[in-house]
């Protein structure tokens, strides 16, 4: 069956990523309360400047973090192609300050998602481990998992598991 999830494709392309989407803010907003400064930011000419400038951020992802940002359909979104810059908890609770943040994070296979509100983690799990949510702290544990449940990331057997954080972003 073909994975119609608008998202995926992301975690297909960039082994490493960061997802971060912002309810009702822009683009601009939202890489500023990630900590961007700006004079960091910058809308490229074309799409090789935009290229380069990705591709400087992934030689040197342990300095910086280069991400591409803008809106749909009433969210913000901050993607990293391959690095965690946006994922930290200081960053993703500054973002969340008076909306709602999911922030998406792949990196050496290990996929989790978190879920902020209003300056605070409500729930954050590990898509291999969804049912240890409790132990990973927040507001609520039990948040999303109605989401969960309709990707399949409860299921027994953990076949839905794969890109499944991607999946509960979207439903």
């Amino acid at each position: 069956m073909t994975d119609v999830n608008p998202l995926v494709w992301i975690a297909d392309v960039y082994e490493t990523h960061c997802l971060v989407l912002a309810k009702a803010l822009t683009g601009r907003e939202l890489m500023s309360r990630l900590g961007a400064g700006t004079a960091e930011m910058f809308v490229p000419r074309d799409e090789d400047e935009a290229n380069a400038f990705l591709w400087a951020g992934m030689a040197d992802y342990w300095t910086w973090g280069a991400a591409r940002a803008g809106e749909a359909d009433g969210w913000a979104f901050s993607l990293e192609p391959a690095s965690l810059w946006g994922s930290g908890s200081a960053r993703l609770e500054c973002a969340s300050r008076g909306t709602e943040v999911i922030c998406c994070f792949t990196a050496g296979g290990a996929e989790s998602v978190e879920y902020w509100q209003d300056g605070a983690l409500i729930t954050g799990f590990d898509t291999a481990a969804p049912q240890e949510r409790a132990a990973r702290g927040g507001a609520n544990p039990d948040r999303l998992v109605e989401q969960m449940r309709r990707v399949g990331l409860l299921d027994a057997d953990g076949s839905a598991r794969r890109h499944g954080g991607w999946r509960c972003c979207t439903r």
